[in-house]
């Protein structure tokens, strides 16, 4: 076989596989494939066909490929030659059999190479290919971008099938033929396409994997995971994910600040699937919730009982009327919580005096409806607790836990609880302290925490302290709430300011509505003093209020002391608390059947979002005098007065 009909062959070969198809290039050594078919000639024939016109050729498009219908490579040289050139076909194919693809071709023009050139014994033929009319050349300045364009698509491609879990893609689509994702609908026919590939990518050997992306490196799926519906799927593949923070996160970027989602983000998919497994457990009944009541404790499980008898003296009674001065009381004997509770256990009387800042504090027992059913939790009783409105940290606690300071010469905290960015702002005589202007450079007055602003948190806190060694500017200062971006409806927050040794909580009950602005006080800074002009929806610590039931500043008699449930008997599971029943108290805020933190993991491994939703859809049943009152955890500070036999003692943690 002459040259010229062995060059024919490879474009016959050529046109055949490439036709409609895309074309790539494979990784090579250009003087490694030269090498391969120069060295399938014999020592006779090597240096004929030792032709820089096909070398060029062969080094830069050798390693030509198609990907088929299966995802297999199929290369130039997969064609028969004579026995002239067989051998260098099958030493250049062989070379080419592990090499992988690196990038799509991309070139000028259609024709690769030369097709002739004059010499001294006549025309001498060379290595081309014209290529097929589909393929479209570009200009040479767009030929870099274009390459590490097809590059990074194929990577990032390969990247979202990889990393997209699929249970990931069917709680989106679910979401979605539920009405409950905004804008979800536009994205269903990409999430559909890109579900069927993950489902042929996951059945493909490592190669055809390889191959399949590079076939998309182009199309509309090439970016999904850096679009915004791809961020949420990323998001939901993330271990132990939240939906509803990572929907939320979603609505952040594509919906309008007064959106407001119509329904919780749990798909019916996701509560069947729940419901089997609770009724496959024999659970089904245990999600139905009631406080305790008194006859449910047991002995055996107690502290402290109230052991004594009589109904007192009138006058007596008159003073528990009567507000308590703290002042008084600055130098008696100390405990430590855990000090307390070993000694209570032979004490006959234990009053506690309840105060403003303990209403994060107080608790109530809950337990299951129908006594039968077994145990959801990770301790082996049927009882668990649930503190004031679902929070136990009180705003100090919680601009510490934020990392915020709580310590200094003036500290102004905004406490609220939905996903909503609320800001707190300080107007100073010369200053604006807010998000974009954290630092005041006359008093170094700090906003220190700003919550909410992309990343949104549970239990949200913002918090401005004026340090020790501020430099108090001679003028008024001006505090305000807006409502930034309303994600959704906003119906309280609470301010705490704190100065002059006094704590200050201004409470807002009533909608906050997108970029309203609410006053909150002024204090001003006069030869040296400060002084807080208060508003009608602030109170004092130190001015008594109602709690449940209870006149704040004031000793409250403790019914019964215990552990928190998951420390009874043989049980020893997570943090301790220590709760003491009050006399009178009643529970009047929104009470939580169960947390997930509480449940068996074996149920919220699969199913946490379901467990969040019933956990706030569910109601706690008040059916007779409830097991409430003040709860302290043993891994928290600490800090109340109480009387131990009549004998006042302060209890620190």
């Amino acid at each position: 076989m002459f040259f010229k009909q062995f060059k024919e062959k490879l474009q016959a070969n050529a046109a055949q596989i490439f036709g409609n198809r895309r074309i790539f290039k494979l990784d090579v050594d250009p003087e490694a494939i030269w090498s391969a078919y120069l060295g399938g000639f014999s020592e006779e024939n090597r240096q004929v066909n030792n032709c820089n016109a096909c070398r060029r050729f062969i080094q830069n498009f050798g390693g030509l490929v198609t990907i088929s219908d299966s995802y297999e490579l199929t290369s130039l040289w997969n064609f028969e030659g004579d026995s002239h050139f067989q051998p260098s076909v099958d030493a250049v194919r062989n070379y080419l059999s592990d090499k992988r693809i690196k990038e799509s071709l991309v070139i000028e023009n259609k024709r690769l190479g030369i097709e002739k050139n004059a010499s001294k014994l006549g025309w001498h033929y060379h290595f081309y290919l014209d290529l097929p009319q589909s393929f479209r050349p570009t200009i040479a300045p767009n030929i870099g971008s274009l390459l590490n364009d097809s590059r990074t698509g194929k990577a990032v491609y390969q990247r979202a099938l990889e990393e997209v879990s699929q249970s990931a893609v069917d709680t989106v689509l679910d979401l979605i033929h539920e009405n409950a994702l905004y804008r979800g609908e536009e994205f269903k026919g990409l999430l559909m396409t890109f579900k069927q590939a993950k489902i042929t990518y996951k059945s493909l050997n490592e190669w055809g994997k390889e191959n399949f992306c590079w076939l998309q490196e182009r199309g509309a799926l090439s970016d999904i995971r850096s679009s915004v519906i791809g961020t949420l799927l990323v998001d939901l593949s993330a271990p132990n994910t939240n939906v509803e923070q990572a929907v939320k996160a979603y609505e952040f970027k594509v919906a309008p600040t007064n959106y407001q989602r119509p329904k919780a983000v749990v798909t019916g998919r996701m509560l069947d699937d729940a419901k089997a497994t609770l009724e496959s457990l024999g659970l089904e009944r245990s999600i139905y919730r009631r406080f305790a009541l008194p006859t449910d404790l047991n002995v055996t499980d107690l502290l402290f009982v109230w052991r004594v008898s009589g109904i007192g003296n009138i006058f007596e009674k008159a003073k528990k009327d009567i507000d308590v001065d703290i002042s008084k009381f600055k130098s008696v004997p100390t405990l430590t919580l855990q000090e307390l509770s070993n000694q209570i256990q032979t004490a006959s009387s234990v009053e506690i005096l309840l105060e403003n800042e303990q209403e994060a504090n107080m608790f109530s027992l809950v337990t299951a409806t129908y006594p039968e059913s077994p145990s959801l939790f990770k301790w082996s009783n049927q009882f668990s607790w649930t503190y004031n409105n679902g929070v136990a940290d009180s705003i100090r606690d919680r601009v510490k836990k934020a990392g915020g300071n709580i310590s200094g010469l003036i500290r102004v905290s905004l406490a609220w609880n939905t996903s909503s960015d609320l800001d707190l702002h300080i107007q100073e005589p010369k200053h604006h302290i807010y998000y974009a202007a954290k630092i005041s450079p006359y008093t170094k007055a700090n906003l220190d925490v700003d919550a909410n602003a992309s990343n949104i948190v549970p239990n949200p806190v913002e918090n401005i302290i004026y340090p020790h060694q501020a430099k108090m500017q001679e003028g008024e200062y001006s505090i305000y709430v807006l409502n930034f971006n309303d994600r959704e409806l906003t119906d309280s927050f609470t301010v705490e300011i704190e100065m002059n040794g006094t704590t200050h909580t201004y409470v807002h009950n009533g909608i906050i509505r997108v970029k309203q602005e609410v006053p909150i006080a002024t204090f001003s800074y006069v030869a040296g003093t400060l002084k807080l002009q208060s508003s009608v929806n602030m109170s004092t610590i130190g001015a008594s209020k109602e709690i449940w039931g209870l006149r704040t500043y004031r000793f409250v008699r403790v019914l019964s002391a215990f552990y928190s449930p998951n420390y009874w008997g043989e049980n020893a599971v997570g943090n301790k608390h220590v709760f003491f029943q009050l006399e009178g108290a009643t529970n009047t805020s929104r009470a939580f059947p169960f947390f997930n933190e509480q449940i068996d993991s074996n149920l919220t491994r699969n199913h946490k979002r379901v467990f969040e939703v019933l956990g706030s859809k569910l109601t706690v049943e008040n059916n007779g005098p409830q097991v409430s009152g003040l709860g302290f955890s043993t891994t928290t500070p600490a800090k109340f007065l109480c009387k131990l036999d009549g004998k006042v003692i302060k209890v620190t943690n």
